[in-house]
């Protein structure tokens, strides 16, 4: 399912921005909560994106964590479901995110017909 999410949303941003997320996670296996960075496939409000991040936990023996997913940007916000690699368990995450609008698409350029074509 986190592959599936990942490959979906990677294939939907190929000239997007990278966005970054800064924020909380939770790994599903009693590590507890964690600090997480990541970097995420686009900048833009209201997209699905893939994801991949960095987290520290305080709390656990294993203080560090490498994870890859998928998530949705929302206004100035962002929430990942993904795997940490290092953790060996499913991590949910959400924070602050870089957000922008979405860029509109410049509209297509007709073709100019001079009085010889006609």
């Amino acid at each position: 399912f986190i592959i599936l999410g990942t490959l979906l949303a990677l294939s939907t941003h190929a000239q997007a921005d990278v966005g970054l997320m800064v924020g909380v996670s939770w790994t599903l296996d009693g590590a507890g909560p964690a600090i997480t960075v990541k970097a995420l496939s686009s900048d833009d409000r209201n997209e699905a994106v893939a994801a991949a991040g960095v987290s520290y936990y305080p709390l656990s023996q294993n203080k560090l964590g490498l994870d890859a997913g998928a998530g949705y940007n929302f206004h100035d916000a962002a929430a990942t479901i993904s795997w940490d690699f290092l953790q060996g368990a499913p991590q949910l995450s959400g924070g602050w995110s870089d957000t922008e609008r979405a860029k509109k698409q410049a509209p297509a350029v007709r073709p100019v017909m001079n009085n010889s074509q006609i």
